[in-house]
C-alpha cells in the first residue's frame, strides 16, 4: 500500500493508485499534506526527522523525501508571502 491512496467515499469507494490520478490532483494533495504537517509543528530539524522516519516506514523513502522537499518549498513560499505583506 505504499503508493495507494484510499478513496474518501467518492465514486465507488475503491482504492486508487496515486499514479492514475492527474498530475495536478497529486500535486495539490502533496502541497496540502505538506502544509498540514507544518501546521502540526513539524518545522524543526528534529521533528522533521521524526516525520521522515514515520513516512518512510509507511510509504517508503521516495515518498518521504518528496514530502520533505514539498514542506521546504511551502515553508519558503510562506516566508516570501510574509515578507511581501509585512510592510
Amino acid at each position: 500500500m505504499r503508493d495507494e491512496v484510499q478513496s474518501s467515499g467518492a465514486g465507488k469507494g475503491s482504492s486508487t493508485e496515486a499514479s492514475t490520478r492527474p498530475l495536478s490532483v497529486r500535486l495539490l494533495l502533496l502541497e496540502s499534506e505538506a502544509r498540514t504537517w507544518l501546521r502540526k509543528g513539524y518545522n524543526t530539524p528534529d521533528r522533521v526527522a521524526v516525520l521522515a522516519a514515520m513516512i518512510t516506514e509507511k510509504r517508503g523513502s521516495v515518498a518521504a523525501n518528496r514530502l520533505i522537499e514539498e514542506m521546504r518549498r511551502q515553508w519558503q513560499r510562506r516566508a516570501d508571502w510574509m515578507q511581501e505583506h509585512s510592510a
